[in-house]
């Protein structure tokens, strides 16, 4: 009786250790995947919120620091991944200091084609500022 009982309780541990296995198997493939779809794909924070939100890019921010604004002001979902977007798409230089008024509805396609195109143009020369 008590081998039986042994063995049942040696069971169940395997079990719960194989059930573990696959549900941390199960979480890491469903990570993978969503920040995959985030430099990949077109994600959307929130399709219905319209409302702005006022992002702020100085003179000379990296990619990362745009991300950490971007990330703060709930429009996009992971920084490493806006980061590893823009390096594969070779907009890290392209990026423009400036005011900028972005939505969560917007997709990070929409956000990178506003931060790169209505930016701030400074010409040096004569010191004048133009949008």
């Amino acid at each position: 009786m008590k081998k039986v009982v042994l063995g049942f309780f040696e069971l169940c541990i395997h079990i719960l250790i194989y059930a573990f296995v696959i549900f941390l198997v199960y979480r890491a493939a469903v990570f993978a995947y969503d920040y995959s779809y985030n430099i990949f794909g077109d994600p959307v924070m929130s399709k219905y919120d319209t409302q702005t939100v006022t992002v702020v890019v100085d003179d000379g921010d990296s990619a990362a620091d745009v991300a950490h604004e971007l990330k703060k002001n709930g429009l996009i979902k992971y920084e490493s991944a806006f980061v590893i977007r823009v390096r594969l798409e070779e907009m890290g230089d392209a990026i423009m200091p400036g005011t900028f008024e972005l939505s969560p509805s917007m997709s990070v396609e929409e956000i990178l084609h506003i931060l790169t195109t209505e930016g701030e143009i400074r010409q040096e020369e004569s010191g004048v500022t133009t949008r």
